[in-house]
């Protein structure tokens, strides 16, 4: 018998249109709401001390579906710059009915970000994600990190750290996942780590599907989804 095999951009196709249906009465309700606030986020690159580019509108849509969908309670984020995922993430959870903690960190700059209504949003201005991982041992040994959101380049020790502060099912979200940017090389760390071996890359999504559900742009985030956490159903 010859075994059917599936594309990665297929199952990336499927996995992205999942996430995104799942959201669809809630981007009608807050897409106004969320893309100002989203816009809004741009008056804090006067306090940069390092100037660069933020995520387009869809990819923050995107971050907030992911965290929606998934509901993590215990979130870590490297490379906050003007806050639009670590903003995202908190939404996406608080409309979920979780109340998340969510940790994030930024080598350059370090602007206070609004806080979100319920969610614990800490931030490590001016560390590095290795500085932010260690002061996170130091302060709690039982970390079960359900969501990684990677926006900057991750340090040696850096998988090391995750791999012991995530839980089994832990959901990675890596931007900038094209070419030699910091996602692909990310992503190379991890797999050259061992780490993460259940896990399927699923590719960001592609214009048409971001257009089928009403986002303009591109978004360059890829996820790794652990394979127990995706099943078949008859709908």
């Amino acid at each position: 018998m010859r075994t059917l095999t599936l594309p990665t951009r297929i199952l990336s196709e499927a996995v992205w249109t999942r996430i995104f249906e799942h959201c669809e009465l809630r981007f009608e309700q807050r897409r106004k709401s969320f893309f100002t606030q989203m816009a809004e986020l741009d008056s804090l690159r006067t306090q940069a001390d390092y100037d660069t580019g933020s995520v387009s509108a869809a990819t923050c849509w995107a971050i907030y579906s992911v965290a929606n969908y998934f509901a993590p309670q215990e979130i870590v984020e490297v490379g906050t710059f003007i806050g639009r995922t670590a903003l995202s993430m908190a939404q996406g959870t608080e409309d979920a009915g979780v109340i998340a903690e969510i940790h994030t960190c930024d080598a350059s700059n370090g602007m206070e970000l609004p806080q979100p209504l319920k969610c614990s949003l800490i931030q490590y201005p001016r560390q590095t994600s290795t500085s932010m991982l260690e002061k996170m041992r130091s302060d709690k040994h039982d970390w079960q990190i359900e969501l990684i959101h990677l926006d900057g380049r991750l340090q040696d020790r850096d998988v090391d750290s995750l791999k012991l502060m995530s839980a089994l099912n832990v959901v990675l979200a890596l931007d900038d996942f094209e070419g030699i940017e910091k996602g692909a090389l990310n992503y190379s760390s991890i797999r050259a780590s061992g780490w993460l071996k259940s896990s399927v890359l699923i590719y960001p999504p592609e214009r048409r599907v971001l257009e089928r559900f009403g986002l303009q742009g591109t978004c360059t985030t890829a996820l790794l989804v652990p394979s127990s956490l995706i099943a078949l159903t008859n709908q």
